[in-house]
C-alpha cells in the first residue's frame, strides 16, 4: 500500500523556500499558500496535486495562492492536477502562478503536459515533452532553452483576455513536422496576440482565431486550414502570414502595414469572406505573394493603398477570384505585377484603375466595366472566357504582345471584350510590341450612329506597334435589345466610322453571321487589312486604328470588283450576290445576269433572286463598264424557269456616260458569241430572248437592245 503525505491545513502556510514531499502527493483539502520565491515540486513518476478546496475568498482560488510555481520533475503516470476542484480543469479553476515542467532524461525518457487551463506554463529540462490536447494559456508560455524536444497533440490553446497585456505566441518553429511545431493552434477571447518581431511559429495543423486582433512581426506558418473571425495585422518588414495546404479563411480581415500575406506553391485557398477585407497599406512592404497553382478569392473587399501596385506579386499560374455581390470593385495592376489568372464572378465588378493579367481571363455570371481604364492580357495565348455566354468586359481590353511571354499567331482564335468579339489573323508578322484592343461600349451610339438601321453598341478598334503585312478575320458581338427596330439581321454589315465619315468595309469575301440567340449574336468578316489612312466613303479592305466598327443593317451599296456573272459571289466586293434590297454600282467591269460564260468566269449557278436582282442599278463611266442580260439557262434551281429577267417595281436603272457609242448587235448568234467569249461591254445590254423590267432608267451612256425592256413597272 503506498504512502500518502498528507496536509491538514487549517491555516495559510508560506512557503519561503522549496518544499520537496516526500509522499507522493500533495492533497489540499484547505488552504495552500505558494509564495513569490516559493516552489512546490513534484518528484515522484505518480505525484499529483489533488485539490478539494473550495474557499474562493481572500485571494483564494479554491483554496490556493501561487505566485510561485508548481514544478513537476518526473511523471509516467502521474503529475496530474487532481481532486473534487482540480485546478486547471476548466477557465474557472485555472491554475494560479506558473506551472514547471522539467523532467530531464535521467528521471523520464518523456514527461508528458497535462491538458489544462494554465496562467504561466514553462517547459524546462532535457526529457522529451509530450503535449497533451487541451492546454490553456493565460498568460505567458515559454520553452527554455535547456528544454527537450516537444510533441503537441490535438489543439493548443492561448486564451489570454488581456489582462495580462498582449498575449505573446511562442515561437515554436521545428524544422521537420511533430516535432517543436504546434499542431492545432487556437486563439482566443477578446485580447490581443502577437507574434514578435523575428519569431518564427510554425503549425503542423489548424490554426482557429476569435475574439482580438492577432498582430504579426515575425512569421505565422500555417500547417493545414485556418478559421480567422478576429483581425490580423502585419506590420513589420520581415512579417510574414503564410497559407497551408488548406483553405485559410479570414473572417475578421487582414490588415498589411507591412509585411506578406504569402501562399507557396501547394497552398490552399485563401478567401477573404463577405464583410473582411485584405487591405493593403502605402507601402512597397506591405505586399501579397502567391505562388503558381495558389488561389485567392475575395468574396469581401481587396483595397492597395500602394499606388505604385508593385507590391502584388502573382505567379502567372496562381488565380485572384472576385465573387462579391455587386459593387465589387478589382484591385488595379502595373505591367511588372499583373495578376496571373483572373475571375469575376457572381456579380458585376468594377476595375478601380488599369487591369493587367498574364495568365486566363474568366467571366461568369459577372461583367468587368473598367470605366475610363484598360484591362491588359500580357500572354497573348491565354484564353479569355466568357462562361455563360453573356458576359462582357466593358470598355477597353487589349492583348500586348512582349519578350517574356510571346506573341500574336496565324490562325489562332483571339477572343476580347466577349465571347464574340475577336480577331484571327490569316497572314501577317508579328513583334514582341504588338497591341490590339477594342473598346466596347453597349447600348452606346457609335461614329456615324443612325437610329433607324444601325446597332447601338460602339465598338472602337485599335491597334499600336504592329506592321502592315497583317490580314485579320473580324467578328464582333450585339445584342438583341441594341438592334434597331425591324432589323433584318442577315444583312447586318461592318462599316468604319470615324467622327466625321464613314465607309462599307469591302474585302471580297463573305459575312458569317449568327441572328439573335440566347447568347450574343455576332457578324464576322475575313480579310481586313491595317491603315493609317482616313476614313474617305469609299469602300475598302482597309481598317484605321481608333475607329469604330459600326454594325449597320439594311441596304448596302454593292460593287461589282471583278467581270463575272452576277450570282457569282466572286464578282462582288462583299465575296456575296446583292440582295433585292441593296443597291449595285458596275464601274469598270462587265456583269452577266441568267447565263454562264466559260471562258470568263465559268460560273453556273443561277441568280438567288432571278426577277429581283437589287433596289438600283448604277453603271458607271469607266471604260468596260457594262450589265448583261441573255435569255435564261436550264434548269433553275430557285424555282420555276422564268420568261424573263426583271428588276421590281421601284428600281431604277442608271447608266453614266462613258466614251463608247457604237452599238452592240444582240440578236440570238450575238449573243451565242458574246457568251462564248470573255469580251467586256458597256452599258446596258439587253440581249434578243430576254426581258428587264425597270421602274426608271436614267441614261446618260449607252443602252443595245435586242430583247425586251419594260419601264413603268
Amino acid at each position: 500500500m503506498r504512502r500518502k503525505f498528507v496536509i491538514w491545513v487549517f491555516f495559510a502556510l508560506g512557503f519561503a523556500g522549496v518544499l520537496n514531499l516526500f509522499a507522493q502527493d500533495l492533497i489540499n483539502n484547505g488552504h495552500v499558500c505558494n509564495n513569490a520565491t516559493g516552489i512546490i515540486r513534484f518528484v515522484s513518476s505518480s505525484s499529483n496535486f489533488e485539490n478539494n478546496g473550495t474557499d474562493n475568498t481572500g485571494g483564494f482560488l479554491y483554496g490556493v495562492k501561487n505566485d510561485g510555481v508548481f514544478e513537476f520533475t518526473n511523471t509516467t503516470t502521474g503529475n496530474y492536477f487532481t481532486g473534487t476542484e482540480a485546478l486547471g480543469s476548466d477557465a474557472a479553476h485555472r491554475v494560479p502562478g506558473t506551472v514547471r515542467y522539467a523532467a530531464t532524461t535521467s528521471t523520464t525518457p518523456t514527461q508528458k503536459v497535462q491538458g489544462a487551463y494554465y496562467t504561466h506554463l514553462t517547459l524546462r529540462g532535457n526529457a522529451g515533452k509530450n503535449v497533451e490536447d487541451g492546454v490553456y494559456v493565460f498568460g505567458t508560455y515559454l520553452v527554455e532553452g535547456s528544454s527537450g524536444n516537444r510533441t503537441y497533440n490535438g489543439t493548443f490553446h492561448y486564451d489570454g483576455d488581456g489582462s495580462l497585456g498582449v498575449q505573446t505566441i511562442f515561437a515554436e518553429n521545428g524544422a521537420s513536422a511533430g516535432t517543436n511545431r504546434y499542431n492545432n493552434l487556437d486563439l482566443l477571447d477578446n485580447a490581443t496576440k502577437q507574434i514578435a518581431a523575428g519569431d518564427q511559429v510554425i503549425l503542423d495543423g489548424a490554426l482557429t482565431h476569435s475574439g482580438g486582433m492577432l498582430y504579426i512581426l515575425g512569421e505565422l506558418d500555417l500547417g493545414t486550414t485556418a478559421q480567422s473571425n478576429a483581425p490580423i495585422g502585419l506590420d513589420d518588414v520581415n512579417a510574414v502570414l503564410k497559407t497551408g495546404s488548406g483553405q485559410a479563411t479570414y473572417s475578421g480581415g487582414v490588415t498589411v502595414t507591412n509585411g506578406t500575406v504569402q501562399s507557396d506553391a501547394g497552398a490552399g485557398k485563401v478567401l477573404i469572406p463577405a464583410g473582411a477585407t485584405l487591405a493593403l497599406g502605402n507601402s512597397a512592404n506591405a505586399q501579397v505573394s502567391f505562388a503558381d497553382g495558389t488561389v485567392l478569392e475575395i468574396a469581401g473587399t481587396f483595397t492597395n493603398a500602394y499606388g505604385a501596385a508593385t507590391n502584388l506579386n502573382f505567379a502567372c499560374g496562381s488565380t485572384v477570384i472576385y465573387s462579391g455581390a455587386a459593387g465589387q470593385t478589382i484591385v488595379p495592376t502595373v505591367e511588372t505585377n499583373p495578376y496571373g489568372n483572373l475571375i469575376a464572378t457572381s456579380a458585376n465588378k468594377t476595375a478601380g484603375g488599369d487591369v493587367y493579367l498574364c495568365g486566363e481571363l474568366t467571366l461568369n455570371s459577372a461583367n468587368i466595366n473598367m470605366g475610363a481604364n484598360t484591362l491588359t492580357m500580357l500572354d497573348v495565348s491565354k484564353a479569355a472566357n466568357f462562361v455563360g455566354g453573356l458576359e462582357e468586359v466593358i470598355g477597353a481590353m487589349q492583348r500586348k504582345a512582349n519578350a517574356t511571354y510571346g506573341t500574336f499567331a496565324i490562325g489562332t482564335d483571339y477572343v476580347f471584350n466577349n465571347a464574340h468579339t475577336k480577331l484571327n489573323f490569316t497572314n501577317g508578322t508579328f513583334d514582341n510590341d504588338d497591341i490590339f484592343g477594342f473598346n466596347v461600349q453597349p447600348g452606346t451610339n457609335p461614329n456615324q450612329y443612325d437610329v433607324t438601321k444601325d446597332i447601338n453598341r460602339k465598338v472602337t478598334w485599335n491597334y499600336a506597334n504592329t506592321g502592315t503585312d497583317w490580314v485579320a478575320t473580324l467578328e464582333v458581338a450585339y445584342l438583341d435589345a441594341e438592334l434597331p427596330p425591324g432589323a433584318d439581321e442577315s444583312t447586318v454589315r461592318f462599316y468604319e466610322a470615324s467622327p466625321t465619315d464613314v465607309e462599307k468595309m469591302s474585302t471580297g469575301q463573305p459575312y458569317d453571321r449568327t441572328g439573335t440567340t440566347a447568347t450574343l449574336s455576332y457578324v464576322s468578316l475575313p480579310g481586313i487589312k491595317p491603315t493609317s489612312a482616313s476614313v474617305d466613303g469609299t469602300p475598302d479592305t482597309y481598317f484605321a486604328s481608333g475607329n469604330d466598327v459600326l454594325l449597320r443593317t439594311g441596304p448596302a451599296i454593292i460593287y461589282a470588283v471583278e467581270n463575272g456573272r452576277w450570282s457569282n459571289p466572286n464578282t462582288w466586293d462583299e465575296g456575296a450576290e446583292p440582295t433585292p434590297i441593296d443597291q449595285v454600282v458596275i464601274d469598270g467591269y462587265t456583269v452577266h445576269v441568267g447565263f454562264t460564260r466559260p471562258n470568263l468566269d465559268n460560273w453556273g449557278d443561277d441568280e438567288t433572286y432571278p426577277t429581283q436582282l437589287a433596289s438600283q442599278v448604277t453603271i458607271g463611266s469607266s471604260p468596260n463598264s457594262a450589265l448583261v442580260f441573255g435569255p435564261p439557262e436550264d434548269p433553275w434551281t430557285n424555282g420555276p424557269k422564268p420568261t424573263y429577267y426583271a428588276f421590281p417595281s421601284g428600281t431604277n436603272i442608271i447608266i453614266n456616260n462613258n466614251t463608247v457609242s457604237a452599238c452592240y448587235n444582240t440578236s440570238s448568234a450575238d449573243f451565242t458569241t458574246f457568251a462564248g467569249n470573255d469580251n467586256p461591254a458597256n452599258g446596258l445590254v439587253v440581249f434578243e430572248g430576254a426581258t428587264v423590267r425597270t421602274t426608271t432608267i436614267t441614261n446618260n451612256g449607252l443602252i443595245s437592245n435586242g430583247g425586251v425592256i419594260e419601264v413603268g413597272h
